[in-house]
């Protein structure tokens, strides 16, 4: 889901558009609003939130978490890097939680 972005994502989803089901760009209401929109046309088991920049640490990154992967749970997110100056620093590490965790105290 692209908001109209002129930052030249396009040209990177054109570069990469047979790797792609589906996407689309429109103004929206922001990256909440975009990520929304893709919820709701998403068909697969899991989503993946991305931003224009993010990248996967490695090409088995996925392969390797889905040994982690509890059933018990509804939300999973993780490790994020950050790379200054060629120095890598983990920021975070893996978290889970219901999506209970969401409707508490409504």
């Amino acid at each position: 889901m692209d908001g109209g972005s002129s930052d030249g994502g396009i040209d990177v989803i054109e570069q990469y558009k047979e790797n792609i089901e589906y996407w689309v760009s429109e103004p929206d209401k922001g990256v909440y609003n975009a990520m929304n929109k893709g919820i709701k046309i998403a068909k697969g088991d899991f989503l993946i939130f991305m931003n224009s920049g993010d990248t996967f640490f490695n090409e088995k990154v996925l392969e390797q978490m889905e040994k982690e992967l509890i059933d018990d749970y509804d939300i999973y997110y993780g490790d994020y890097y950050r790379v200054n100056n060629n120095s890598t620093k983990k920021e975070h590490f893996l978290k889970n939680f219901l999506f209970l965790f969401f409707t508490q105290g409504l």
